[in-house]
C-alpha cells in the first residue's frame, strides 16, 4: 500500500477498514469494542468520532451499538423504569410478533427500547410495548 497523499471519500472509507483490521488485535487482548463514528475530512487531514466500549464475554460477533444500547440498560433504565432484568425477555410487538429486548438508548424519546425481531432487524419501541412481555 502506498502513502496517502491527499484525503478524499474514497481514501477516508479505505482508512475505516485499516483502522477497523489494526483494532481487531486490541478488542480481543483487551475485551473492549470500537465503534468508528462519523468521518470528517479535509485535503489533509481527517477528524473520526471513536467510541471505546467494554465488551462481556462472548460478545465477539456483537455490534457496538448493541453493546452499547444494553449498557445504556445499567445507566439509563432508571429513566424508563427498566433494570438489566429486561433484557433477553420476549415481547409481543404487534405484527412483527415475539421479538427479544435487547437494550435501550437514553437519546431516543418517543421509542426508547431496542428489539431485535425474529428475522434479525432492530427495532426502536415505545416503553408501553414492554407491558406485553410473555
Amino acid at each position: 500500500m502506498e502513502k496517502f497523499k491527499q484525503f478524499d471519500k474514497a481514501n477516508c472509507q479505505e482508512l475505516r477498514s485499516l483502522l477497523v483490521q489494526a483494532t481487531e488485535e486490541l478488542e480481543k487482548k483487551y475485551g473492549i469494542k470500537f465503534n468508528f463514528g462519523n468521518m470528517t475530512y479535509s485535503s489533509d487531514s481527517v477528524k473520526v468520532a471513536l467510541k471505546v466500549l467494554i465488551a462481556n464475554p462472548g460478545d465477539t460477533n456483537t455490534h457496538p451499538w448493541e453493546i452499547e444500547a444494553r449498557n445504556n440498560v445499567k445507566s439509563h433504565g432508571y429513566k424508563f423504569g427498566i433494570t438489566k432484568n429486561i433484557l433477553g425477555q420476549k415481547v409481543n410487538v404487534g405484527n412483527l410478533g415475539m421479538c427479544t429486548v435487547v437494550g435501550c438508548s437514553n437519546r431516543v424519546k418517543k421509542n426508547p427500547i431496542l428489539c431485535s425481531t425474529p428475522n434479525g432487524r432492530y427495532v426502536w419501541v415505545p416503553v408501553t410495548t414492554l407491558r406485553n412481555i410473555k
